[in-house]
């Protein structure tokens, strides 16, 4: 597959920093009787005529003076001041195809002589579009805010590892390393913080260059995210793995323990749902679950003991796990399955509702080279994305592949990319849409790309390629995905200027 490059934004500037009060609701769609309009003004006092819209029919006409209008709109002559039969001039908008002499003769706004089909390039708010020429079912990302080249607030050092969740209301929570700790940061819906990082767990000494896992508690009233963090505390005699609750109201909750042992354990991830959190870990070179429900004394566990996701452990070893939930509840494991000897590896899944519900894991991806850090999304209709990284020398590959609720196959895996040195970064996020967002660090071409996929190998605008809206970036690596109501924020670590590594990152609407 040819790689892919950005060559640039196309897409306006939606809404600035400076536009946050009463610019946008809760979704990327204005509200009906939001006071924030085309003549929006901005911080430097000049006009921003660029907004998200709902409805492109403003310039529907009435013709009620028979004096110098037609005697009907609704004749079916060419009469008055009609560009078409009952369109144009002062009866309404013509359809694609009709005679115009201005855009204002059009639904699309768009004349050429005679009215055009709406484009993503035609510089007007027509069709389904969010906002000119983005949004909708055929153009591109909007951006709701401007490209944020750090969403981290440390000064000289480095900010490595994102994690990111949002609210469905739009709170963003940002979790991510740096100096040998654990933070955790809040921001508004367009990417503005609301507070200051504050340090995840200060009794915690966190594993260094491992990242904190981050999903929002499902059954919480406010903004309360839910992290989770490789280390050591006063109490440890090797790594083990804790939770912590954050709130953007009242900041850190309770620690609580995942796992506590002899065995190091470093390597971890989050899931929530209801009143239910799930975790997966690597221990002893075996992949395990356990849930917490928050509605059982505040957290209580609800499994006896972790449950091995492996049934063959003589054979094989487990890596990088991750998790999802499906509509009903259901749990979606998966790791990187390898033989003893370290090599092959292959992408595993097993589902969990109390038991496993297959009998054994369920091979997704070939078993003759090399595959690792495995992502997952579900959507709405439980169909599951994923996304992992081929790892060979020289020439690494970020794949991707998409399978029906019940583990069935729609189609083969494919290819984002290729030509990579060395292990490829990727996330998946199911969005509203019927899509899965697809994220990678492309170390060779100093890019994050960002694509969407309807089916296996099918993008959803097969003419745009690229969906990445920002620049070029030194170093891109580990980019993390969250979305909500339309939203979606894409955070990644990148080398800045001075040689430190910061969190860039946008919001985006589509």
């Amino acid at each position: 597959m040819v790689s892919l490059s950005l060559s640039g934004s196309r897409f306006p500037l939606l809404v600035s920093l400076a536009l946050v009060p009463g610019c946008v609701g809760p979704n990327p769609y204005l509200v009906a009787d939001d006071e924030a309009d085309a003549g929006s003004e901005s911080s430097d006092g000049s006009s921003d005529s660029t907004t998200l819209a709902t409805d492109t029919s403003e310039t529907t006409a009435t013709t009620e003076d028979t004096t110098t209008g037609p005697t009907s709109c609704e004749n079916g002559i060419l009469d008055g001041t009609e560009t078409a039969v009952d369109c144009g001039g002062e009866c309404g908008p013509c359809d694609d195809g009709d005679a115009c002499l201005s855009g204002m003769d059009c639904v699309s706004g768009v004349c050429d002589e005679t009215c055009q089909t709406p484009t993503c390039d035609d510089a007007v708010l027509n069709g389904d579009e969010l906002g000119i020429d983005c949004g909708g079912d055929f153009c591109g990302f909007c951006e709701l805010s401007a490209f944020i080249p750090s969403w981290d607030d440390i000064e000289a050092r480095d900010a490595e590892f994102p994690s990111v969740a949002i609210t469905d209301a739009g709170e963003i929570a940002l979790g991510f390393t740096g100096s040998n700790e654990a933070r955790i940061r809040w921001f508004q819906e367009l990417g503005a913080p609301l507070t200051s990082s504050a340090i995840v767990g200060e009794t915690i000494v966190p594993v260094a260059g491992q990242a904190i896992p981050l999903v929002l508690r499902a059954d919480a009233n406010e903004p309360n995210a839910l992290a989770l963090v490789a280390g050591t505390d006063p109490m440890s005699v090797s790594n083990d793995l804790f939770m912590v609750e954050h709130t953007l109201a009242t900041g850190e909750g309770p620690i609580r323990d995942v796992y506590r042992g002899i065995t190091n354990v470093v390597q971890g991830t989050i899931a929530s749902a209801s009143s239910v959190a799930t975790f997966a870990w690597k221990q002893d070179k075996q992949i395990y679950l356990r849930r917490r429900d928050f509605s059982v004394a505040n957290g209580e566990w609800i499994d006896i003991a972790a449950v091995p996701a492996e049934t063959n452990t003589v054979q094989y070893d487990g890596d990088r796990p991750d998790l999802a939930v499906d509509s009903e509840g259901t749990i979606v494991l998966v790791w990187s399955r390898c033989v003893k000897a370290g090599t092959p590896c292959s992408i595993a899944l097993r589902r969990f509702d109390g038991t496993w519900i297959d009998p054994e894991p369920v091979v997704i991806s070939p078993t003759d080279v090399f595959m690792t850090a495995p992502h997952i999304a579900i959507d709405d209709t439980d169909r599951i994305g994923l996304s992992w990284s081929l790892v060979d020398l020289g020439d690494s590959w970020a794949y991707a592949r998409i399978i029906g609720p019940d583990l069935t196959f729609e189609g083969e895996a494919f290819v984002l990319q290729t030509g990579f040195p060395q292990q490829v970064d990727t996330d998946v996020a199911a969005l509203d849409d019927g899509s899965f967002a697809y994220a990678w660090a492309d170390t060779v071409q100093s890019r994050v790309h960002l694509r969407r996929f309807l089916t296996n190998d099918v993008p959803k605008l097969e003419s745009v390629g690229d969906e990445a809206t920002w620049p070029m970036t030194d170093e891109p690596a580990s980019p993390a995905l969250a979305n909500a109501n339309h939203r979606l924020v894409v955070v990644w670590s990148a080398v800045d200027g001075a040689s430190f590594t910061q969190i860039h990152g946008q919001v985006l609407g589509y």
